[in-house]
Formats: structure tokens, sequence, C-alpha cells
């Protein structure tokens, strides 16, 4: 109950986030004594990096770990949670779980109504690195089965100091209970038919038999690539078929639309003894070796092509071992990309590597003389999409118009969830879950 009481005071403190809000460019090393609990993904120290959460595959491919922190309530796959920390010390952690409202605050549900374990997991299970100029710890831990589904947060801490948070990582546990049926097509709304994609679907709730208002009942959440700040949030049928149990949202003025983006950037470092693609040389240091991608232009004018990528997501991999866990080495890669002149906001550099985030570890410089912005990310060896974006100081959210362009065409993922909240209920659960991808839907 003292943990419960906890939750709700730091929840009420720290004003926690809904969906579609950007993380907020917040220093990473806050002292311990500042830390506030956050229900956004979120990383409080330096040392921390590369954090995957994912279904557990049944062969063990580096592939599925770009793949979203989404399972069934029967968590059949168990999801894992995996991270490193750059020590040559490495201690055991702990890890809570914390579920979340739809908008992502804490919830008023107490710990025994959605935990079959007391609420306090050990992380202890690690690897160290091996033949690698920058030492690190590979963490690996198993979710814990939760009762019900639901929004949730799994925030690690240092061992006797929850305060002294690491970081939060969101992950969403659906019971299936609803029927979706997704269609993708061109907007209906003239001027995005070229730069969007519309996302009709239908909903059959037949499956919950005490729904008395759908319209307010059932909430809907539309993300593009495993993104949360540019989903669609709080959808509203356009129709309901009360006799057929059926939600419709077949909009015309854009509600369910998505500007499509471009096909992501890309870049391998799956090895530092060749040049992998897209990669214009590399500098081997005696601690640190760095990464040169090539001086790339904006795209925001320029004709869509199509070219295969992984969505914005990420595969960590050694090309000499396979054993990329823990023998890929930790690279510093530095990008380019040209600008004939400063533009009026923050550029960034983002990928599912930093969740879409800006922050100052992504923020990119511009140089006067050569023209060019530039950033230095440390990232661990393998294979990374990502984009140059623009950063709306006013909502907060990447723009891509001017730096990658906007595609009807672009391939996507989607997914989209069916949250229900019963007259009298407390909380949101997740009751329905569809992934699809844009070009299977057309």
């Amino acid at each position: 109950m003292k943990y419960f009481i906890l939750i709700i005071i730091i929840g009420l403190m720290c004003g926690c986030l809904p969906i579609p809000r950007s993380t907020p460019d917040t220093s990473n090393d806050t002292k311990t004594n500042e830390k506030v609990l956050f229900t956004y993904d979120f990383i409080y120290e330096k040392s921390i990096k590369t954090i995957q959460i994912f279904p557990e595959p049944v062969v063990d491919d580096p592939n599925m770990r770009y793949r979203a922190g989404v399972t069934s309530l029967a968590q059949t796959p168990n999801l894992i949670l995996e991270f490193d920390e750059l020590t040559q010390d490495p201690k055991i952690h702990r890890a809570k779980i914390v579920h979340c409202n739809y908008d992502w605050t804490p919830s008023n549900l107490n710990e025994i109504e959605y935990l079959n374990d007391v609420n306090d997991f050990l992380v202890r299970n690690f690897e160290l690195s091996f033949n690698t100029k920058v030492s690190y710890a590979h963490y690996t831990f198993r979710m814990p089965k939760v009762k019900i589904a639901g929004n949730y947060i799994i925030y690690i801490h240092r061992e006797g100091d929850e305060k002294d948070l690491l970081f939060t990582k969101r992950f969403i546990v659906y019971e299936p209970k609803v029927v979706i049926e997704p269609k993708l097509r061109q907007s209906s709304v003239p001027s995005q038919q070229n730069t969007a994609q519309q996302i009709d679907f239908k909903i059959n709730y037949s499956g919950l038999p005490n729904v008395i208002n759908p319209r307010e009942e059932l909430k809907v959440i539309i993300r593009q690539n495993y993104r949360n700040d540019n989903a669609i949030v709080d959808l509203k049928p356009l129709m309901v078929r009360d006799f057929d149990k059926i939600l419709e949202y077949n909009y015309f003025t854009g509600e369910n639309t998505i500007l499509g983006g471009n096909e992501f950037r890309r870049f391998d470092i799956k090895s530092t003894r060749f040049l992998g693609f897209n990669v214009a040389h590399i500098d081997i240091g005696d601690t640190l070796s760095t990464a040169v991608l090539p001086i790339e232009n904006e795209r925001g004018t320029e004709t869509y092509f199509r070219n295969p990528d992984l969505n914005g997501g990420f595969v960590i991999f050694h090309f000499e071992t396979s054993r990329g866990k823990v023998e890929s080495d930790y690279v510093k890669v530095k990008f380019n990309l040209k600008s004939s002149q400063k533009m009026d906001n923050e550029v960034y550099v983002i990928g599912g590597f930093n969740g879409f985030a800006c922050n100052n570890e992504n923020k990119m410089i511009y140089d006067n003389e050569k023209k060019q912005y530039y950033a230095h990310i440390l990232l661990k060896q393998g294979e990374y999409n990502y984009m140059y974006g623009v950063l709306n100081p006013i909502n907060k959210k990447i723009d891509l118009s001017e730096s990658e362009g906007n595609h009807q065409d672009t391939e996507n993922n989607y997914e989209i969830f069916v949250y229900y909240k019963p007259f009298g209920a407390r909380t949101e659960s997740v009751v329905g879950y569809y992934l699809f991808n844009s070009n299977q839907m057309r």
C-alpha cells in the first residue's frame, strides 16, 4: 500500500504526459535527488544505452528486437527487456511496474490488482562485454506477468535507492475482445492526398456484451512505426451501428490521417573492419572508433523513391562473431546534413534507437562555414534507420516536410489499440490490438 501511495503522489507532482507529446529536452545527468518518475520513455543516466523491449522470439533473431513492446494478456510470447550500462563495475538493479490509464497517467489500482508478485523485481542477469573498446554490461530481464490488460511502464532503479532512477520504458498488454478491420487509402482531404495516409477501420464489439455507450466507453489510438509522438488519440467513431455492434471510423475531414513521411535513411556499422552501407569512412581510435556518414541532402522536394527499411527500427549485430549482445562495440557516429542556411527551428536525428525523442544527445549543430548540420551519437554496432526532423516549438512535434518529405506511397507499419472503460470502472483496459503494414492494406 505504501508503494501505491508513493506512486500516486509522484504522479500528481510530475504531471505525467499523454501519448502524443514528445519527450522534453531534459538533461540526462540529473542529480539523484532531482529525479522524477515519468510515464513516458526516458533515460536518466548517460551510461544507459540501447534499451529494447520486445516479444521473446522462438529463435534468437536480432531482426525481431526492434518490434514494439506489445503482447497479449496470456503473454505468449513473453516480453523481454534488454539494455546496456557503460560500466566496468556492474551492479544489481531493481525494477517496478506501474499501471497507467489510457492517457498514461498512473491509475488508482492497487499493485495486487495488476500483479501476481510483490512489485519489486531484481535485475541481476547481466553479461560483461567481450573484446570491446567501450566496456559495458548487457542486462536481460524477463518481464513479469500481469493480471489485467492495459498500459504499463517499467522503471529501473539502483538497488537500495528507489529514487535513483536509471530509465523508464512503456509497454502495452492487450486482451483480444473486439475485432478490428482496417483499410488504408489515400486521404479524403484534397490538400493531403499526396502526403498523408488515411486509416479507415471498423470495430466489432459484440465480444463486449455490457457496452451501454460505445462512443464514450471505447477509445482508439493509432500509431505509425511504433511512434508515440505523432499518434492519433481519442478518435471517436463516425457511425455507431448498435444492432450490429459495429463502430465505423471512415472520416472525410482528416481526423484519421497521418502524414506518410518518407522511407528511412539507414546505415550499417556491423563491422569496423570494412565500410558498411552508407558509411563514408571509419576512424579507428585506441579507445573509441568513429563512423562518419556521407554528407546528405534534404529530401523535402525530392520525388518519392521506394527503399526497403526497418520502419525506423534498429538491429544490434556484430558481423565477425554474430554475438552482438556482448561483442558489438560502441561507435561514435557522425551525421552530416547539408543545408544552405540554418533553419528557424532545431534539427534532430531521430529513429527507434532514441524513441523519436528530441534531446541534447541527438540535437544537430549548424556549421556556418560548411553550410551543414552535424551530430555525434554513440551507438552500438548494428544496422540503424534514422531521419532528420525539425522540432516544432509550439506543439513539440517533429516536422519532416522540409528535411525528409511526406509521401502517400511510403511503406509504414500501423498499430490500432482499442481501450474500454465501462461505466463505473476505475481505469481502461486494452481490448483490441491490430498491427498491419500499409502495403498490405492498399
